[in-house]
Protein backbone atom coordinates (compact mmCIF):
# COMPACT_ATOMS: atom_id res chain seq x y z
CA UNK A 1 0.00 0.00 0.00
CA UNK A 2 1.41 3.42 -0.91
CA UNK A 3 2.38 5.49 2.13
CA UNK A 4 0.08 8.37 1.23
CA UNK A 5 -2.89 6.00 1.61
CA UNK A 6 -1.95 5.33 5.24
CA UNK A 7 -2.36 8.97 6.35
CA UNK A 8 -5.87 10.25 7.05
CA UNK A 9 -6.83 13.64 8.42
CA UNK A 10 -9.27 12.09 10.91
CA UNK A 11 -6.29 10.26 12.47
CA UNK A 12 -4.51 13.48 13.43
CA UNK A 13 -4.73 14.48 17.07
CA UNK A 14 -3.29 17.94 17.79
CA UNK A 15 -2.34 19.29 21.20
CA UNK A 16 -3.75 16.39 23.19
CA UNK A 17 -4.04 17.17 26.91
CA UNK A 18 -2.44 14.40 28.95
CA UNK A 19 0.13 13.97 31.68
CA UNK A 20 1.86 10.81 30.45
CA UNK A 21 2.66 9.16 27.14
CA UNK A 22 0.49 6.22 28.19
CA UNK A 23 -2.51 8.53 28.57
CA UNK A 24 -1.83 9.70 25.03
CA UNK A 25 -1.58 6.10 23.84
CA UNK A 26 -4.93 5.39 25.50
CA UNK A 27 -6.66 8.35 23.83
CA UNK A 28 -5.30 7.56 20.39
CA UNK A 29 -5.79 3.80 20.82
CA UNK A 30 -9.40 4.28 21.89
CA UNK A 31 -10.16 6.30 18.76
CA UNK A 32 -8.37 3.80 16.53
CA UNK A 33 -10.43 1.01 18.08
CA UNK A 34 -13.72 2.88 17.67
CA UNK A 35 -12.90 3.40 13.99
CA UNK A 36 -11.96 -0.27 13.49
CA UNK A 37 -8.29 0.31 12.71
CA UNK A 38 -7.13 -1.85 15.62
CA UNK A 39 -8.31 -4.84 17.60
CA UNK A 40 -9.21 -4.84 21.29
CA UNK A 41 -5.72 -6.21 22.09
CA UNK A 42 -3.99 -3.15 20.55
CA UNK A 43 -3.56 -0.86 23.55
CA UNK A 44 -2.23 -3.56 25.82
CA UNK A 45 0.17 -4.80 23.12
CA UNK A 46 1.30 -1.27 22.28
CA UNK A 47 1.99 -0.44 25.94
CA UNK A 48 3.87 -3.70 26.53
CA UNK A 49 5.99 -3.24 23.41
CA UNK A 50 6.78 0.37 24.27
CA UNK A 51 7.98 -0.73 27.73
CA UNK A 52 10.21 -3.42 26.21
CA UNK A 53 11.32 -1.63 23.04
CA UNK A 54 10.85 2.13 23.47
CA UNK A 55 10.42 4.19 20.32
CA UNK A 56 11.53 7.69 21.34
CA UNK A 57 14.03 9.27 18.96
CA UNK A 58 16.11 12.33 19.76
CA UNK A 59 16.95 13.83 16.39
CA UNK A 60 18.79 17.01 15.44
CA UNK A 61 15.72 19.24 15.16
CA UNK A 62 12.95 17.30 16.92
CA UNK A 63 12.17 14.49 19.34
CA UNK A 64 9.67 11.99 17.95
CA UNK A 65 8.21 8.67 19.07
CA UNK A 66 6.98 5.96 16.73
CA UNK A 67 4.72 3.71 18.83
CA UNK A 68 3.74 0.49 17.07
CA UNK A 69 2.99 -3.13 17.75
CA UNK A 70 2.72 -6.46 15.96
CA UNK A 71 0.52 -6.87 12.89
CA UNK A 72 -1.87 -9.24 14.66
CA UNK A 73 -3.32 -6.31 16.65
CA UNK A 74 -4.09 -4.21 13.55
CA UNK A 75 -7.35 -4.47 11.59
CA UNK A 76 -6.68 -1.92 8.86
CA UNK A 77 -3.34 -0.25 8.01
CA UNK A 78 -2.81 3.36 9.12
CA UNK A 79 -0.40 6.00 10.31
CA UNK A 80 -1.85 8.27 12.99
CA UNK A 81 -0.19 11.45 14.19
CA UNK A 82 -0.57 12.99 17.63
CA UNK A 83 1.01 15.96 19.32
CA UNK A 84 0.82 16.48 23.05
CA UNK A 85 0.06 19.83 24.59
CA UNK A 86 3.25 19.52 26.62
CA UNK A 87 6.30 17.29 26.09
CA UNK A 88 5.91 13.83 27.66
CA UNK A 89 8.59 11.42 28.82
CA UNK A 90 9.10 8.33 26.66
CA UNK A 91 11.81 5.72 26.57
CA UNK A 92 14.66 6.39 24.18
CA UNK A 93 15.04 3.86 21.38
CA UNK A 94 18.07 1.66 21.90
CA UNK A 95 19.11 3.31 25.19
CA UNK A 96 18.02 1.27 28.18
CA UNK A 97 16.62 3.28 31.10
CA UNK A 98 16.95 6.62 29.28
CA UNK A 99 13.95 8.85 28.67
CA UNK A 100 13.47 11.86 26.43
CA UNK A 101 10.76 14.51 26.18
CA UNK A 102 8.54 14.09 23.13
CA UNK A 103 5.65 16.12 21.75
CA UNK A 104 5.25 14.46 18.32
CA UNK A 105 4.08 10.86 17.84
CA UNK A 106 3.57 8.76 14.72
CA UNK A 107 1.51 5.65 15.51
CA UNK A 108 2.10 2.91 12.95
CA UNK A 109 -0.52 0.32 12.16
CA UNK A 110 1.01 -2.14 9.75
CA UNK A 111 -0.73 -5.32 8.62
CA UNK A 112 2.26 -6.77 6.76
CA UNK A 113 5.51 -6.95 8.71
CA UNK A 114 7.60 -6.81 5.52
CA UNK A 115 6.53 -3.19 4.94
CA UNK A 116 7.53 -1.99 8.42
CA UNK A 117 11.25 -1.53 7.68
CA UNK A 118 10.52 0.35 4.46
CA UNK A 119 7.99 2.57 6.23
CA UNK A 120 10.41 3.33 9.08
CA UNK A 121 13.12 4.25 6.58
CA UNK A 122 10.72 6.59 4.80
CA UNK A 123 9.66 8.23 8.07
CA UNK A 124 13.29 8.72 9.10
CA UNK A 125 13.83 10.56 5.82
CA UNK A 126 10.91 12.83 6.72
CA UNK A 127 12.13 13.36 10.28
CA UNK A 128 15.54 14.50 9.07
CA UNK A 129 14.04 16.89 6.49
CA UNK A 130 14.35 20.36 8.03
CA UNK A 131 11.36 21.81 6.14
CA UNK A 132 9.14 18.92 7.18
CA UNK A 133 10.16 19.21 10.84
CA UNK A 134 9.62 22.97 10.92
CA UNK A 135 6.23 22.58 9.26
CA UNK A 136 5.23 19.95 11.81
CA UNK A 137 6.40 22.05 14.76
CA UNK A 138 4.55 25.15 13.60
CA UNK A 139 1.29 23.58 12.40
CA UNK A 140 -1.62 24.95 14.43
CA UNK A 141 -4.49 22.68 13.32
CA UNK A 142 -5.18 19.16 12.14
CA UNK A 143 -5.59 20.52 8.59
CA UNK A 144 -2.15 22.17 8.72
CA UNK A 145 -0.57 18.99 10.10
CA UNK A 146 -2.27 16.98 7.35
CA UNK A 147 -0.86 19.27 4.67
CA UNK A 148 2.65 19.08 6.16
CA UNK A 149 2.52 15.28 6.28
CA UNK A 150 0.97 14.87 2.83
CA UNK A 151 3.11 17.48 1.03
CA UNK A 152 6.41 15.56 1.01
CA UNK A 153 4.55 12.46 -0.07
CA UNK A 154 2.99 14.15 -3.08
CA UNK A 155 6.11 16.06 -4.09
CA UNK A 156 9.62 14.99 -4.84
CA UNK A 157 11.09 17.00 -1.95
CA UNK A 158 12.54 13.81 -0.58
Amino acid sequence: MPFDELFHQHLIFSNVKCETAYQLFEKVGSRLYKENYVKSSYLSALTKREETYPTGLSLENINIAIPHTDCEHISSPFIAYASSEQPLLVGSMGEKNKTIQVSHYFFLGITESKTQVELLQYLMTLFTNYQFVQGLKHAKSEEEVFQVIKHPIRSEVL
